[in-house]
């Protein structure tokens, strides 16, 4: 049995290992890390001049009222169409500062995942609140937030069988849906905006693509437990331990699949490491 420095060691071997992404991986992540979005892929529309910067790998998004017209919005885009068929995920984790009497026009945050088909999912968030909508037949859902803190949102659709809406590893919502989603005209905005009142909103993370296989230990769903994994193994390990939920966002990396993620689990995934990134 190894003693706990001799495991420590090892994790900290792993961090050497390169993050890369496979040609294949099937789950997209943007974090600040590596860029602005529109740097990454993501089509970038904009109204007036909204501020932004990169701060410890956080997309900050900081805007204002004095343009004209009042509403100011910084909006990243990106198509999923490509993810037409499989088990879908979109998962994000974020805070904003902006009130809900935004929800009168727009935001102060948005994540969208629209196109030509039988539904479409919208979240939009403020700081005290967020609001959800699948179909259009159906009337808003509000669900309250604790202010101050950053929160995680997550949605799995399974085709047109079931969808699950998660908030802070929580089942805020699911059913069956009126139809499959993504479709081949599918797209994906996540959205900072103003109206009225300034507003500043920070996205630490959004992830979107084929959910990973239970116990896995293959996060980007690309066939191989390598570096790019790791990096979100490493996640998930920090995030939990012995006897703590893993949530949703980690049962890939819950390899024994007891219902967290710890050192048992780090074993069981350096033996199915790969070592190619």
């Amino acid at each position: 049995m190894c003693s706990a420095p001799a495991v420590k060691h090892v994790f900290l071997l792993f961090l050497l290992v390169p993050t890369l992404r496979a040609a294949d991986a099937q789950v997209v992540t943007y974090d600040g890390h590596e860029g602005f979005p529109d740097e990454l892929g993501w089509d970038r529309l904009l109204q007036c001049n909204p501020e932004r910067w990169l701060q410890d790998g956080q997309l900050v998004e900081s805007l204002d009222t004095e343009c004209n017209p009042l509403l100011e919005y910084d909006v990243y885009r990106r198509s999923i169409a490509e993810f037409t068929g499989t088990d879908f995920f979109v998962q994000f984790s974020m805070i904003t500062d902006g009130p809900s009497s935004k929800f009168v026009v727009q935001g102060p945050a948005t994540v969208d995942l629209g196109g030509l088909g039988p539904v479409s999912y919208h979240f939009t968030i403020a700081k005290d609140e967020i609001r959800m909508a699948w179909d259009e037949k159906l009337p808003w859902l509000h669900i309250p937030l604790a202010e101050s803190v950053p929160h995680t949102f997550r949605l799995e659709l399974h085709g047109a069988v079931s969808f699950q809406i998660f908030i802070d590893d929580g089942v805020v919502a699911e059913g069956i849906p009126e139809g499959a989603y993504p479709t081949p005209s599918a797209k994906m905005n996540f959205t900072a905006s103003a109206w009225m009142t300034p507003s500043t909103t920070q996205w630490d993370y959004v992830r979107y693509g084929v959910i990973p296989q239970d116990g896995s230990g293959d996060f980007d769903s690309d066939g191989a437990v390598d570096g790019g994994d790791y990096y979100f193994f490493h996640e998930c390990a920090a995030g939990s331990g012995p006897n703590a939920d893993a949530g949703p966002g980690c049962l890939w990396a819950d390899m024994d699949q007891d219902g967290d993620v710890d050192f048992h689990d780090f074993s069981m995934f350096q033996f199915a490491f790969t070592g190619s990134g």
